[in-house]
This record gives C-alpha cells, sequence and structure tokens, in this order.
C-alpha cells in the first residue's frame, strides 16, 4: 500500500492553483449514426455508396480517414458498419481550453457542434 505523501488539502490547494489557466487539449469524439441520416452529397454516404466491379470482383469504399488543415479538428476517420445501416464517426480536434469547474462539459459541447457541422452538415443553431 503506498504512503501519503501529502494531505487532501494540499492537493487542493495546488489544483486550485491551475483553476483558470488555459490548457492545449486534444478532444476526442466517437459517434454511431445511421447511415441514411448522413448527408446524400456529405463526404461519408457519398464515398461508401461508391462501388466498382471487375472481372466478377465487387469494391467498395467502406472506411476512410481524412486529414484536417487550418481548423481545430485535425482528422475524422469514419467505418461503415457490416450491415451497412451505421457508420462509427471519430473526431480528433485540438484547442485551447482554460480548466475551469465545468471545461470537460465545454469540450464535449465542442467536439459534438464539430460532428454536427462536419459530418451532418448543420448549423450551430440548426435543430436535427
Amino acid at each position: 500500500m503506498p504512503k501519503v505523501s501529502h494531505t487532501k488539502r494540499e492537493v487542493i490547494n495546488l489544483l486550485d492553483a491551475l483553476v483558470g489557466s488555459d490548457i492545449e487539449v486534444t478532444c476526442f469524439g466517437s459517434f454511431v449514426v445511421p447511415l441514411d441520416e448522413l448527408p446524400e452529397q456529405g463526404l461519408i454516404r457519398s464515398l461508401s455508396s461508391l462501388e466498382a466491379k471487375t472481372d466478377g470482383v465487387g469494391l467498395r469504399l467502406t472506411g476512410g480517414s481524412l486529414s484536417v488543415r487550418g481548423a481545430e479538428v485535425s482528422r475524422i476517420r469514419w467505418s461503415i458498419q457490416p450491415e451497412g445501416k451505421t457508420a462509427n464517426v471519430l473526431i480528433i480536434g485540438e484547442r485551447q481550453l482554460a480548466i475551469t469547474e465545468n471545461y470537460l462539459e465545454e469540450a464535449l459541447v465542442w467536439i459534438d457542434d464539430q460532428f454536427q457541422r462536419l459530418v451532418l452538415g448543420r448549423t450551430s443553431n440548426e435543430k436535427p
């Protein structure tokens, strides 16, 4: 069993000193979305509908990865599930946040907003 090296008060005081500090964070958001909810002309749905056949062999893109430059989101990855009805989408982004009591909620709202805009094609104030 490890020995206690600091009191609870000492730890709280140390953490309190960090409140308000800006930090660089990497946010990850993983989403499962029905394929028919993706925009028809959006990247994921349009790329996953491409199919090529040659000599009796069929090829279909069922996943991919996009690198993004010039934005806080740096990567979007997706894969179409074998039944073809849903897509798993992973969004990765970096941004600066201030450490507050609800900074994790802010990160969650931000990554969801990126999903809504970049994958579903909705504006920030548009309701599903």
